[in-house]
């Protein structure tokens, strides 16, 4: 990857580039712990950054030498292709997790700019409980998750999750 970077960069086209950072933002921010309020602009952003891999995959094959275009082509579509295969026998498996995704019920604010995100859990194949999160929110429209964890109802849970949680994340500060 870094050889076809190299020659992206080399032949200055800005698109290849461009198409690179699209690709590899979501990664990032998705290892930092960013995402966005919105579980909408998350998904477009996944789109966007497959989108700008699929371009750039594509792209690959005209990259000079003729046989390092070849090979890299070969090599960066193949996840493509895979994808657009196993897509109906996957699209199964994933509308069944996306079915236990929802939108938190509640969120209140806790301390020192920190917002306590509850929602419900649980599907066929897994256990009902409550999945707490302790966010930080950036710039208006993002936030950096700095707490998860999950209790399950068989579990004995706390009975204030949010102050638990903040409690947890001030020991695993010290």
């Amino acid at each position: 990857m870094i050889m076809v970077l190299w020659a992206c960069l080399r032949s200055r086209s800005k698109a290849y580039v461009f198409c690179v950072l699209l690709a590899c933002a979501p990664v990032v921010c998705w290892a930092a712990g960013i995402s966005f309020q919105l579980r909408s602009l998350n998904f477009c952003a996944l789109l966007l950054g497959i989108a700008g891999y699929i371009y750039f995959a594509f792209a690959s094959f005209f990259v000079r030498p003729k046989l390092l275009g070849a090979v890299t082509g070969i090599v960066f579509t193949t996840p493509v292709v895979l994808g657009i295969l196993i897509l109906p026998v996957g699209g199964l498996g994933i509308m069944f997790f996306l079915g236990d995704v929802a939108a938190p019920y509640a969120t209140v604010e806790v301390r020192d700019g920190v917002q306590c995100r509850t929602k419900e859990i649980g599907n066929a194949a897994a256990g009902d409980g409550v999945q707490v999160e302790l966010v930080r929110p950036l710039w208006g429209f993002a936030y950096k998750t700095m707490y998860e964890h999950s209790y399950m109802y068989s579990q004995t849970s706390p009975p204030a999750p949010c102050g638990y949680a903040y409690a947890q994340l001030g020991a695993s500060r010290r």
